[in-house]
């Protein structure tokens, strides 16, 4: 029991310093059954030593209730004082007159056409400032907002400013409307790096933009068309930037790609591909190129190379291209893969399976979001009768880097499979809590469907 005890407390308070200090209440069940031939006064005194903060409500038979010790009945645990600490005030934005308002809804990355935005009115003399998520403040001249996905928390932030803003705001984004443009105007003005200096020295925008392929998930062939050039790295890389995040939606496909490329090895610009790169239409020449260039991480921390995989098509091709690198097990190679769309889970545990067997890959897992006016899932067959013998091989798929996101598809999956089964799958259960939040774990089954056929 003792054990049991303190292991329960070192799986629910990991961080803790001092574990056997926490106060708490333990509830013991006849522990006179529990402790053997040792009588069982000898272990409450080891406990009452080892907790002195916790609370203990036993159950005896008549018997060792007489053999209770005494002074233990009498000591008394008070409860200890609930700390409260006064919030602090959010600091209020000076508005002046005559502001414009850009606000940034859900972006993960710094918004380029707020960006551009911010210059054109600071060039005409106006303050800019920018707002995150649903921020209402009142005194603007003119209020822009941009939503880049179409998700239900985005909605509701839209909502709550089109509700305070009326009329004044002006809304866009691809989250809202993929055929609005800014101005050709605004689109010439250089980003205003104020909006964000947290960028530091790194540079983000677009040597090309469009696609020639048309996904059924994708928005970028109807909201961009074909690709086209539209920069170039001196205007991108002013104010001696030398880290650029690119937003190119798939460079490779542009016919001067290895010009592109060519230019970025030779200036020795560190770039992080954050759309990622098209790996079907690697070859040699570009691999060899790419090889030259230094690819990093969005934190520009780490060399790091970013594909895309988002189904099972023409997996013997991407091995053979994805061998052109010589990538080895010490390299990053990170491939973003889509769920939640068009796949099923033998198709996914396949995909997985195949990146885990190129040397140096991991995985970056994005459920599927609806574009507006896009494709719905298409999942009914998304589970065949294999499907316990598939959960049971997709947990043993283990990747050296990054494993904390393949837990997101793991939850999805488990709640997919509670809610198609009315049971819950405990060896994925087991595995999202292996090494993180083990404490949780009970609180995440009480939430999924089915959980009485255990």
């Amino acid at each position: 029991p003792v054990l049991d005890i303190c292991r329960h407390l070192l799986d629910a308070f990991p961080r803790c310093k001092n574990t056997l200090k926490i106060p708490g209440v333990i509830l013991l069940d006849r522990p006179d059954i529990l402790s053997g031939s040792k009588p069982v006064n000898c272990i409450l005194k080891f406990l009452d030593t080892l907790l002195p903060r916790m609370q203990f409500i036993v159950n005896l038979s008549e018997k060792n209730i007489l053999l209770f010790p005494n002074h233990l009945k009498q000591k008394q645990l008070h409860l200890p004082e609930k700390k409260t600490t006064p919030l602090k005030k959010q600091p209020v934005k000076k508005v002046t007159p005559g502001s414009i308002f850009v606000i940034d809804i859900d972006g993960k990355l710094p918004n380029l056409a707020l960006m551009k935005l911010s210059s054109y009115y600071k060039d005409k003399g106006r303050k800019v400032l920018l707002l995150s998520n649903d921020t209402c403040i009142k005194g603007a001249y003119k209020i822009f907002a941009s939503s880049i996905f179409n998700k239900p928390s985005s909605a509701k932030s839209i909502k709550k400013l089109k509700k305070f803003y009326g009329e004044s705001l002006i809304l866009g984004g691809s989250g809202v409307d993929i055929s609005m443009r800014l101005s050709q105007k605004v689109e010439k003005m250089p980003a205003d790096y104020t909006l964000y200096p947290e960028l530091g020295n790194r540079a983000i925008g677009f040597l090309t933009r469009g696609c020639p392929f048309h996904c059924p998930f994708c928005l970028v062939p109807e909201k961009e068309g074909k690709p086209r050039q539209v920069s170039d790295l001196d205007s991108l890389l002013k104010r001696k930037r030398d880290k650029l995040i690119l937003l190119d939606d798939n460079i490779l496909s542009h016919p001067r790609a290895n010009d592109f490329l060519e230019e970025l090895a030779s200036r020795c610009v560190r770039v992080n591909f954050t759309q990622t790169l098209d790996i079907n239409l690697i070859d040699k020449e570009k691999a060899n190129l790419l090889k030259k260039v230094n690819c990093s991480n969005i934190k520009f921390t780490r060399r790091n190379f970013h594909f895309s995989l988002n189904d099972n098509k023409r997996l013997e091709q991407i091995k053979e291209n994805y061998n052109l690198f010589g990538f080895v097990a010490k390299d990053n190679v990170e491939f973003v893969c889509m769920y939640g769309f068009n796949t099923t889970l033998a198709q996914d545990v396949e995909r997985f399976r195949f990146l885990r067997s190129l040397p140096g890959a991991y995985v970056f897992v994005q459920q599927y979001q609806p574009v507006i006016n896009g494709s719905q899932p298409r999942l009914e067959n998304f589970f065949d009768e294999k499907v316990d013998k598939n959960i049971n091989e997709l947990i043993k798929i283990v990747f050296p880097q990054n494993m904390k996101s393949m837990e997101k598809y793991y939850r999805w999956l488990s709640k997919r499979y509670s809610h198609a089964f009315n049971k819950v799958h405990m060896g994925l259960v087991d595995t999202i809590f292996k090494y993180n939040n083990r404490h949780r774990k009970g609180e995440y089954i009480a939430t999924l469907s089915g959980t009485r056929k255990l």
